[in-house]
């Protein structure tokens, strides 16, 4: 089974927000990238293979180093969703978040780069693969 490969340079090719060397070198991005390689395999599979495998990664690494970056500012990861209602004066907002199914889509929706990530999945990736007998043979 063929493998993609992310580097530095494929990252900030694919998402040019992260373009800067000196605020993302090259060192603290492939650490981002070897991070994000745990959550989405390098390993070419199913339908999510090359070119959408190393975007999947990409957004992977983006999403943590989002998150990080957030922390770092004030250890609040924050909330991304559509605006409910303003104020001007004391200053409120209300965000309606977007549906979740489960933690993982939480997570996922706490950035953009996160949320593009699921839609991406959803589209190409697998749910599990059972393994076996039928169903009727496993309960006798």
């Amino acid at each position: 089974m063929s493998e993609v490969t992310v580097t530095p340079a494929i990252f900030r090719q694919r998402l040019p927000a992260f373009s800067d060397a000196t605020k993302y070198p090259d060192d603290m991005l492939q650490g981002i990238i070897d991070t994000a390689e745990c959550y989405v395999s390098v390993q070419n599979g199913c339908l999510l293979k090359d070119s959408c495998r190393v975007q999947a990664i990409c957004l992977m690494a983006a999403h943590l180093l989002i998150l990080r970056e957030r922390m770092a500012q004030g250890g609040n990861t924050g909330a991304v969703g559509a605006v409910a209602s303003s104020a001007v004066g004391n200053v409120s907002v209300s965000l309606v978040l977007p549906p979740n199914r489960d933690q993982r889509e939480y997570w996922l929706n706490l950035t953009g780069y996160g949320a593009e990530l699921m839609r991406l999945l959803d589209l190409f990736g697998t749910g599990g693969v059972y393994v076996g007998g039928s169903y009727e043979t496993v309960l006798r």
